[in-house]
């Protein structure tokens, strides 16, 4: 699985927030949440742009799901 988040404070301009999937130990698709660290820039959106199944290119299975996002932190 490969994905990237992206964050904004307007929800039109998007920076990359440095976090992908190789700050996820054991990231497995069978997995129910993974837990991303935070990031120092403040923030209102954010964007996960995923772009690999894990299910490698198998036409049957090859999708890409994500089912929430639940952010949590400090609010200013």
């Amino acid at each position: 699985m490969k994905f990237k988040v992206l964050s904004s404070l307007d929800g039109t301009s998007w920076t990359e927030t440095g976090i992908d999937q190789s700050w996820v130990k054991g990231i497995s698709p069978n997995l129910g949440v993974d837990v991303l660290p935070g990031w120092p820039a403040p923030t209102q959106f954010i964007k996960v742009e995923m772009s690999e199944s894990s299910y490698g290119q198998d036409p049957l299975n090859n999708y890409i799901s994500c089912h929430y996002v639940l952010v949590t932190g400090k609010r200013s």
